[in-house]
């Protein structure tokens, strides 16, 4: 189903220009998960870094600075995300982060073809994408914070655990287990009900509980 995130990735690429591509990931305290992408082969190469947690998403959201991988094909750091963005026909690479709360950052990710320099015009324009994001969801959760729906069986616990996990399971491309066990970590670390930070992130993703 496709949700605003995803029309700011659209929108993201569009900026950029011909032959990019974006995606974007949410990390909450220590945990990443990839909420919208503009096309395929970019999910492909975001779900390898919210599972791996390692890439240059990763650490430009928690260094709130980008990250720009100019050549792919040199990139030493990361081999693993490296191998599929090449597989998938990118040559470089600009990570956009911006912050929407204390422990909480986007990043815009922007997977560029052969032939597309990360000139500071287009460095820019995946500035501005990335705050706009930003501000659409800090709005979102704010709204959800104070909204009140009706209840009914899917505002369950359980269900809205099982429905932040299928959210996990399909943003990054992983099993039940693993969505799960994500969910608990950042619970852990906030020290909040696994149930708050399910609702959480459906209120980021789709702003519904």
């Amino acid at each position: 189903m496709r949700t605003y995130l995803d029309d700011h990735a659209a929108r993201a690429a569009a900026g950029i220009g011909p032959g990019v591509q974006a995606s974007i990931t949410v990390r909450h305290h220590g945990a990443t998960v990839r909420v919208a992408s503009s096309d395929g082969r970019a999910a492909a190469c975001d779900q390898v870094e919210a599972r791996t947690e390692d890439g240059p998403c990763i650490i430009a959201m928690s260094g709130l600075d980008p990250v720009v991988v100019p050549d792919v094909g040199q990139e030493w750091r990361w081999p693993t995300w490296s191998r599929t963005v090449l597989d998938s026909g990118f040559a470089s690479v600009a990570a956009v982060p911006a912050p929407v709360e204390r422990t909480v950052a986007v990043a815009v990710n922007l997977y560029a073809e052969p032939g597309v320099s990360w000139d500071p015009p287009r460095l820019e324009a995946g500035r501005g994408a990335a705050e706009a994001v930003a501000v659409d969801v800090r709005a979102r959760l704010r709204a959800a914070v104070l909204a009140e729906p009706p209840m009914d069986d899917t505002d369950s616990e359980p269900a809205i655990v099982d429905r932040a996990v299928g959210v996990i399971m399909q943003g990054n491309g992983c099993d039940a287990p693993t969505a799960r066990a994500l969910l608990t970590m950042v619970a852990f670390r906030d020290e909040r009900p696994l149930v708050d930070v399910a609702a959480f992130l459906l209120a980021t993703v789709s702003h519904s509980r």
